[in-house]
């Protein structure tokens, strides 16, 4: 059999040139992640987030059934570049730390998790994205990135709670941040509380895991009528630049409805109606407690009387011989009298 031959610049090659050929470009589809069994599951492409806050990228890898990945697989995220370890913006030995501070590799590479979280955005953060693989037995890059879009900051912060409020009774209003991110806390100011009464500023934050906080700050005062329409604003200011704020205005009202008005407006509350309310509800009651003592008397005198009239006469011997004394008597009274007064009374037997 004559040996098959062709051209390569010009030059016959044998058989064994197109085989090594061949193995050369499996060898670059198996760099290049696409390799039958190697696979990376990502969002749509682009991811926008805005500048200032944060955004994270769920991510998970597959390999083939015949390649285990160990305890110190270490994966890798690049931008705008062929991935590389020396290239990467954020790497991780499977569970271990992180190499980046504001890129984070956050799941667990060697469980396939290679999701990724950037904090702190700024405009430069935008491009397009790489994920490679480095264990023992394999050292790839997928084929497949993920593009992030960074906008300008347009979310605000929310003040709460909302509505009025009333005089003289303690309040603590609530700015928070936007965003839930693990980068580093915002700067969170108030303005307009000059106008208020002894102010008192708490910051916080609320822990989501991983983490991921929201930050805010508290003020805690005791507005007065004349705080009403008072204007509070409150920033916030991220790092590198970018802020954002939102406004409330107070709305103070009296506790018994009545305001005490002059030409500047509102100078205090009219508590006249409820002192009033309260010395007619006294006088109310202590008029209810006489009748009662009244309704009481009357009827225990009325009972009285009435166990008077229902006593028996004469029950006792003294008694019948008092009543046959005075019927004698009345008898020989009459006797005396004219007849026909005597015939009409005979005596009692």
């Amino acid at each position: 059999m004559m040996p098959v031959t062709g051209y390569w610049g010009h030059r016959p090659c044998s058989m064994p040139w197109i085989i090594i050929l061949h193995l050369l470009a499996l060898l670059f589809w198996y760099v290049d992640g696409q390799s039958p069994g190697f696979d990376i599951m990502l969002p749509q492409s682009p991811v926008e987030a805005q500048r200032g806050l944060c955004v994270h990228i769920p991510c998970s890898f597959t390999v083939p059934a015949d390649v285990q990945l160990t305890s110190v697989a270490t994966g890798y995220w690049c931008k705008d570049t062929t991935c590389s370890a020396t290239k990467a913006i954020a790497s991780k030995t499977g569970n271990g730390p992180n190499t980046n501070t504001r890129f984070l590799l956050t799941g667990d590479v060697s469980k396939r998790d290679c999701s990724l979280s950037i904090n702190d955005l700024q405009s430069g953060d935008g491009g397009t994205y790489q994920f490679r693989i480095e264990d023992s037995s394999v050292r790839l890059n997928y084929g497949k990135t993920i593009q992030v879009k960074v906008t300008e900051l347009t979310d605000k912060p929310e003040i709460s709670p909302e509505g009025a409020l009333m005089a003289s009774r303690e309040v603590t209003l609530t700015c928070f941040s936007p965003g839930r991110c693990a980068g580093s806390s915002p700067d969170i100011t108030w303005e307009g509380t000059e106008l208020l009464n002894n102010v008192t500023f708490q910051p916080g934050s609320v822990d989501y895991g991983e983490g991921n906080k929201t930050f805010y700050s508290n003020i805690t005062f005791t507005p007065t009528i004349k705080n009403n329409n008072v204007l509070l604003s409150c920033r916030v200011s991220f790092r590198n630049g970018p802020s954002t704020n939102s406004q409330t205005r107070l709305n103070v009202q009296c506790a018994s409805g009545n305001q005490q008005i002059d030409d500047n407006g509102p100078t205090g509350c009219d508590c006249g109606t409820s002192i009033n309310l309260i010395a007619g509800i006294a006088a109310g009651s202590v008029f209810i407690n006489i009748l009662i003592c009244t309704g009481c008397l009357f009827c225990s005198k009325k009972m009285q009387k009435s166990r008077e009239k229902n006593k028996p006469i004469g029950n006792t011997r003294k008694d019948l011989e008092l009543n046959n004394d005075r019927t004698e008597s009345t008898y020989e009274t009459l006797k005396h009298q004219n007849q026909d007064v005597y015939s009409t009374i005979k005596p009692s037997k």
